[in-house]
């Protein structure tokens, strides 16, 4: 352990707006606020004009929209000389596909399977598809090939500055295959022969060039030293054609008419037969976009065409995307790396161990690496992967849970089917949305695995009589039924964590579906658990790689917006299926954590959140406020009647988008508005609203949008939150209800905020988060961040805290107005300077839980860590409506927490615990059962706790 240790994160999103400069800009603030790390969005080169950076183009260039190298040098030295670090988001398994700046890709559509980058992408070459193998499908366009070819849509044309002919489709290039060039340059070639003579030397040099063309070895060639004189050969011919048509005017005029001579004109359809003729004798063949879902041959990321996935397994290719990421590691620029979507590597393990031994190799010691895997509830992260943790979804909704009372599980499963109308469970919405992915949206991928499968079969006489279809149809319910995101099967073999889950899957699936036969069941069981010939290893392999997308676009971006019980439990990681956790089951987790990945992150917010943590503390509040909850629903609903539109039988939006909308709305409604709303609340909530719609897939979608629909709900939610203020009935109760709601919201989060800081993990801070923060789902979490009012904020707090005498007013101080966040920045403030002081105590020391008694115990989360330094102490209240009496309020003093006493560990000394929000000394009394401290005096100043007692040398640098 030493000072770079880390404290806490920061994740930043980068991007043009927003490049390494303006991080470079307030780090100091960072820094005062008590970050150790900046946590960066992906920096590699992206697309141009990427929101987020997970599009990149360049494995081997850091972006030049953020600033480039240079800029990343003095961020990471400016980082450096404050004792900060970089954690840097990876992305190992996919890359954009389409625009030019993706050299490898582009190599790939020129060469096909004789590229040398084709080992690269996860193609199925052998895959047949119109004009013949060797082809990749491109599903890029917007409308069917043949009506987008007509329309002249796609164009031949010839690019003299690098001497190639591509076809183009509005701003996207596809290059020909140089074997096909003399089918142009050929066009037009005796009337240009006329015009200069037989003789001319640019003329001869113009048929050399053709005929060297014309016997370039096929993409089709098979032989290594073959495709090595196609691709020396076809680069050379280049050459020779860009510097020709660069010394004569006459060349390159011939060439570009040669290509425009391709180009139909709309109106005239055999004008576009030679254009697609052409086309047809490409690696490549043209789509339109809808055909991806049951013809694609490329494995891409989820769903989204443009994001073709790497055979990451493949040495060479890990070897090209990590040189750098490696580089900046043995520079010292960066400190770590979060992995962005490990699932989708055919192997995990053996990546994260190929990462950890190209670092050795470097000399790179440890660098700290946590990996973006979504463990659903009671699944652990896999003891092979060498790796210091997670990005911490199960820890925020492990933190979510506490605040959720289960005793009102009933309540809402009676509210949300009286107010739809519907009473299907999580259960059957999420095995529905799971088989509806697999045969739609995965169904290309799904037909790939059938006929591995099928191919398997078809070796021994006992399965040959397995069709094709029936395979599929087992293959789909099994992955319907997959309890986790997928397994981990290879070539080691079969852990007894992977059989047991193999097995449910594929018993479930039997259950559900009584029309497969037995025994095609129990083949795809002993195939996947490699109890077949060696030939389903590959199988096994791929098709862990199906029930990864299956499991996050059926849950996350299906069955999340289709099914509204308590929407802040719909979120990355969690199963709304639990409600609420028991603070046992809390502590049992941080003490795991705190055994095996200390420095996994601890988030509260992430950029993948379906709402931010502050929106979900609010809407655990309704769990304590269930009568009233129903109570105005209801009423809501009978004033909004007549607000809803008629779409031919339907009335827009259902009951249950409707009783979305009225939760998200008292999630993200601001205390401080009056009772109407427009401009960019409207506009948020809005947004929102058709993301949803398109994400559930039942009244629009984002491959069939319903315009009209989604109008009748954009129309519905202004027509609710936008009008004059004083005459919508609705907002002069919606108003009122949720200034309460809100509230108690604010504990929530502070609950939230003081647990983060002292539980086991990294604290980790989204973006803006560090006040009040109620964002919705990308592209709303991505808005900009006043930064310079935080800092302000912050500079106010410490000026203040500067004075000792007035530090135990401070903490109460920060109340007086909940609604401006000066109360969850103190807390952060205060307790990262209190971890970045006790370093060693907060990474290594013992997690203790501790049970309070008395009158409100119920109501306190407390707990210990003990180690090197001393004892740090954190005790927080929980559901403050009860607590309270259902009166919005402070829960502070003895009128509220009466006789109710926390015990307090044994210390490293006799001395009391120094309170680091005020500033005092508390002193445990002694009874019978140990030492305590009571609730009145914990919770006297601030609705959370933070005590500290030292033994001397902390291990970190503080103020």
């Amino acid at each position: 352990m030493n000072g770079n240790d880390p404290v806490a994160t920061y994740r930043l999103q980068l991007r043009a707006g927003f490049p390494f400069p303006a991080a470079e800009a307030i780090l100091p603030y960072l820094d005062a606020l008590g970050i150790s790390h900046l946590y960066l969005s992906p920096i590699l080169k992206a697309r141009p004009g990427s929101a987020h950076g997970y599009d990149l183009v360049d494995h081997g260039a850091i972006d030049p929209e953020l600033g480039g190298m240079e800029a990343l040098e003095r961020l990471a030295a400016f980082a450096r000389a404050r004792s900060m670090g970089l954690l840097v988001d990876l992305v190992a398994n996919h890359m954009l596909v389409g625009p030019p700046e993706n050299a490898w890709w582009m190599d790939v559509l020129e060469n096909g399977p004789a590229s040398p980058f084709a080992a690269f992408f996860d193609v199925e070459w052998a895959l047949s598809t119109p004009g013949g193998r060797g082809r990749l499908l491109l599903p890029f366009l917007g409308d069917w090939y043949g009506d987008a070819l007509d329309r002249g849509e796609i164009r031949l044309a010839f690019e003299p500055e690098t001497g190639s002919l591509r076809a183009r489709y509005f701003d996207l290039d596809f290059p020909l295959d140089p074997k096909t060039y003399p089918a142009v340059l050929e066009r037009g070639l005796d009337a240009l022969k006329e015009r200069l003579g037989p003789e001319d030397p640019g003329l001869v040099e113009l048929y050399a060039v053709i005929a060297g063309f014309d016997r370039l070895p096929s993409r089709l060639e098979a032989d290594p030293a073959a495709r090595e004189a196609r691709h020396r050969d076809k680069e050379i011919l280049r050459d020779r054609l860009r510097d020709l048509c660069a010394r004569r005017e006459e060349i390159r005029r011939h060439v570009r008419e040669a290509a425009g001579a391709f180009n139909g004109k709309p109106g005239d359809p055999a004008g576009f037969d030679e254009i697609h003729d052409l086309l047809e004798r490409q690696a490549w063949r043209l789509a339109f976009w809808q055909v991806a879902s049951d013809e694609i041959n490329y494995r891409r990321f989820f769903n989204i065409n443009d994001l073709a996935a790497l055979r990451m397994e493949n040495p060479e290719v890990f070897r090209a995307t990590h040189a750098l990421v490696l580089e900046l590691l043995s520079a010292g620029l960066v400190d770590g790396l979060r992995v962005d979507h490990p699932d989708g590597l055919l192997d995990p393990s053996a990546y994260f161990h190929a990462l950890r031994d190209a670092a050795r190799a470097r000399g790179i010691a440890g660098p700290w690496i946590v990996a973006e895997k979504i463990l659903a509830p009671g699944e652990t992260l896999r003891e092979d992967w060498p790796v210091d943790g997670t990005t911490g979804y199960e820890f925020m909704n492990l933190l979510h849970g506490l605040l959720v009372r289960p005793g009102a599980e009933a309540a809402f499963d009676r509210i949300a089917k009286r107010f739809t109308g519907e009473g299907v469970s999580f259960d059957a919405v999420v095995y529905e949305a799971r088989k509806e992915v697999a045969l739609s949206t995965l169904a290309s991928e799904l037909s790939r695995l059938a006929s591995l499968l099928h191919r398997a079969a078809g070796t021994d006489r006992h399965t040959r009589d397995f069709t094709w279809l029936g395979l599929r149809e087992a293959l789909a319910e099994t992955a319907a039924c997959f309890p986790v995101y997928r397994t981990y099967v290879s070539s080691r073999g079969v852990e007894e964590e992977d059989r047991l889950r193999i097995r449910e899957a594929v018993e479930r699936a039997r259950a559900m579906n009584r029309r497969i036969e037995p025994p095609i069941l129990d083949f795809v069981r002993d195939a996947l658990l490699l109890e077949t010939p060696p030939a389903t290893l590959a199988f096994a392999c791929k098709f862990q790689q199906f029930t990864a997308p299956v499991a996050a676009k059926a849950v996350e971006d299906t069955a999340f917006y289709r099914y509204g019980r308590l929407l802040s439990l719909n979120e990355v990681g969690d199963d709304p299926r639990r409600f609420g956790v028991a603070p046992g089951d809390f502590h049992e987790e941080c003490r795991r954590r705190r055994r095996v990945h200390p420095r996994s992150l601890s988030a509260t917010s992430t950029h993948d959140a379906k709402r931010s943590e502050d929106v979900r503390a609010r809407l655990a509040v309704l769990t304590e406020m269930e009568e009233a909850w129903r109570i105005h629903v209801m009423r809501w609903s009978r004033i909004n009647h007549r607000r809803r539109r008629m779409l031919g039988n339907r009335r827009v939006p259902s009951k249950q988008e409707e009783y979305h909308l009225y939760q998200i709305l008292a999630g993200v409604w601001p205390p401080g508005l009056p009772e109407a709303a427009g401009g960019d609340l409207l506009r948020r909530v809005r947004d929102y609203m058709i993301k949803a719609l398109r994400e559930a897939g039942l009244h629009s979608s984002w491959k069939q949008p319903d315009e009209a629909y989604e109008e009748a709900v954009a129309d519905f939610v202004a027509r609710l939150i936008a009008p004059p203020a004083g005459k919508n009935a609705f907002l002069l109760d919606f108003v009122p209800f949720v200034r309460r709601l809100a509230t108690f919201g604010f504990l929530n989060s502070l609950t939230q905020t003081a647990l983060k800081i002292a539980s086991p993990g990294v604290p980790d801070v989204y973006q803006g988060s560090e006040v009040w923060d109620f964002s919705l789902v990308d592209p709303d979490n991505r808005r900009p961040v006043d930064f310079a009012l935080r800092r302000d904020m912050l500079d106010d707090l410490a000026r203040r805290w500067d004075d000792p005498a007035r530090r135990p007013r401070l903490a109460r101080e920060t109340l007086d107005d909940l609604p401006d966040g000066r109360a969850k920045m103190f807390l952060l403030w205060r307790g990262l300077d209190m971890r970045r002081r006790h370093r060693r105590l907060f990474l290594e020391g013992e997690h203790l839980a501790l049970a309070a008694r008395g009158p409100r115990a119920g109501h306190v989360v407390a707990l210990a860590r003990t180690g090197p330094g001393g004892v740090a102490f954190c005790a927080t209240g929980r559901w403050f409506h009860g607590l309270l009496g259902g009166e919005p309020g402070l829960p502070l003093g003895e009128a509220v927490w009466g006789s109710t006493v926390v015990p307090v560990p044994e210390g490293p000394g006799n001395g009391g615990f120094r309170n680091v929000l005020t500033g005092e000394l508390l002193a445990p009394q002694e009874t019978p059962a140990g030492k305590v401290l009571r609730a009145r005096d914990l919770f006297a100043r601030f609705p959370v706790s933070l005590l500290l007692q030292e033994s001397g040398g902390g291990g970190g640098r503080g103020r």
